[in-house]
């Protein structure tokens, strides 16, 4: 639900592309991008807790790391692809 909030309360609102910004809906595609690769880290941190600490089987491990896999990789590459949309939509702001 907070997702959907955040979402449009900053629709069609100027986005930060520089500096920090502490909510990620404030932020422009490229810094979401950026942001993605950045804490991906912690995907890999989740993946090894999920295999050392958790109590299910293994095929409910594998089945949700690549969930997260997918999930991850999913959002980098929507948050590229309207980067660079949004990019050749308005050039003049490079």
């Amino acid at each position: 639900m907070m997702g959907i909030f955040f979402s449009l309360r900053y629709k069609g609102k100027e986005k930060k592309d520089e500096g920090f910004a502490y909510n990620y809906f404030k932020l422009s595609y490229r810094r979401k991008f950026i942001r993605t690769l950045n804490t991906s880290w912690m995907g890999v941190i989740a993946i090894i807790l999920i295999f050392t600490i958790s109590p299910y089987s293994i095929v409910v491990n594998v089945l949700v790391t690549i969930g997260l896999i997918l999930l991850s990789v999913g959002q980098a590459l929507y948050n590229y692809y309207m980067w660079k949309k949004h990019e050749d939509e308005n050039p003049a702001e490079e």
